[in-house]
């Protein structure tokens, strides 16, 4: 109904990876307590995973030859909500291009839709200063956002930066389980991605290669108006394309020289 043409430009799945990829690499130290010297160091697992699924996930025993009760620390996020955001809506007029195989033909795709991705950021620790010592990896970027660059559309030269905003911070001291169920703490953090979403290419856009501007006398009777002059914009060179080193030729015609 929409298009004719089938497009699918992975938005949704970019948008995840790289909000993610913000968080795989968070570290934890394990100190000696006698000397607060660093003796392990490990980074914390990253999961895409809803809350609920995720910790019945680590409590789960398929074996009983399970060495450990539960494996923390973990981390897990999942994509929460998604919903149209009027406020950064551009015009759609604002086109992007690239070069086509012909080199009358152009590629072009309308302006972007803005649309904000709800996320949740989930840390399962098993004591108050690994939960802590996570959180303030996290904290210091977003005040309160953090802004990335994405490439949504290949081929296109079409950067946009998009903020990340950490929108609440909630702290579960215990988590309320069955009975002789492990003790684990747990920080969820929500955040807000001011994303956007393409329509789909016209593939055969026509290359303008000549732009025509007529200026008249201005009078209030319309009829009575007279052509002042006819300014002809051409590329230089004419075959140039939109990946070309060119320039412009212009053309100014003055009454009464006008054709």
């Amino acid at each position: 109904m929409f298009s004719t043409n089938h497009f699918y430009h992975r938005i949704i799945r970019k948008n995840v990876v790289a909000f993610g990829n913000l968080f795989n690499n968070i570290t934890m130290l394990k100190y000696n307590i006698e000397n607060t010297e660093e003796f392990h160091r490990l980074t914390v697992p990253l999961s895409y995973a809803g809350k609920e699924n995720f910790v019945a996930r680590l409590f789960a025993e398929p074996e009983l030859a399970k060495a450990t009760q539960v494996q923390l620390p973990r981390m897990s996020f999942e994509m929460t909500s998604i919903s149209y955001d009027p406020l950064r809506k551009l015009s759609k007029f604002n086109t992007t291009t690239k070069a086509t195989s012909d080199a009358n033909v152009v590629s072009k795709i309308y302006g972007p839709v803005p649309y904000n991705l709800g996320f949740e950021l989930n840390a399962y620790v098993r004591n108050v200063e690994d939960g802590t010592q996570i959180v303030e990896q996290i904290l210091p970027y977003f005040a309160p956002d953090y802004v990335i660059t994405m490439n949504y559309l290949d081929g296109y030269d079409l950067s946009l930066d998009v903020p990340i905003t950490l929108d609440s911070i909630d702290y579960l001291p215990q988590y309320e389980g069955p009975e002789l169920t492990p003790r684990m703490l747990m920080w969820t953090l929500t955040f807000t991605m001011k994303t956007f979403f393409f329509a789909s290419e016209n593939t055969s856009a026509k290359i303008i290669r000549k732009a025509i501007a007529n200026t008249y006398t201005y009078k209030t009777d319309i009829s009575s108006n007279t052509k002042v002059s006819n300014i002809v914009i051409t590329p230089d060179p004419s075959t140039a394309n939109i990946d070309s080193d060119y320039g412009f030729t212009e053309t100014i015609l003055n009454f009464p020289d006008i054709p």
